[in-house]
């Protein structure tokens, strides 16, 4: 999935501009800057990459959820893409425990920060550690 984890900055699973759980790789400016282009999240796309200065702006919306990352800009967009849609599918997995869904009726910023940090960990390890093999699966 991501060959070089390096190559993702900052990523995080938001609702509106809530971040309910991020991965910063980079510097602690990277949340701040999240949270203006959380603001201004495209309406009526569920796909959306900008690339400005290297770096490339990835959206994967799924409503009500946003799953948003900054990747270098030598990061494949469809590598960034696979690696928002299994964010997607593990916070999916997180949200749909019973004990999550109570949080899900009052959420507050990070409340999934938990559970997620090793989510993000794994995503961004474990086919690299593999050597970037891809996989039809992954």
């Amino acid at each position: 999935m991501i060959s070089d984890p390096n190559l993702v900055y900052y990523a995080c699973v938001a609702k509106g501009t809530t971040i309910l759980a991020e991965s910063n790789s980079k510097d602690a400016d990277l949340g701040s800057l999240a949270i203006k282009c959380l603001e201004k999240t495209p309406p009526l796309h569920s796909v959306f990459t900008h690339t400005v200065r290297n770096r490339t702006y990835t959206f994967f919306i799924e409503d009500p959820f946003a799953y948003f990352a900054i990747f270098d800009e030598n990061l494949e967009n469809s590598e960034g893409l696979a690696f928002l849609k299994s964010v997607k599918d593990a916070f999916n997995e997180v949200a749909g425990s019973s004990s999550a869904k109570k949080r899900l009726q009052k959420l507050s910023s990070h409340c999934f920060q938990g559970e997620f940090s090793p989510v993000f960990h794994h995503l961004l390890t474990a086919y690299a550690d593999m050597g970037g093999i891809h996989s039809p699966n992954s």
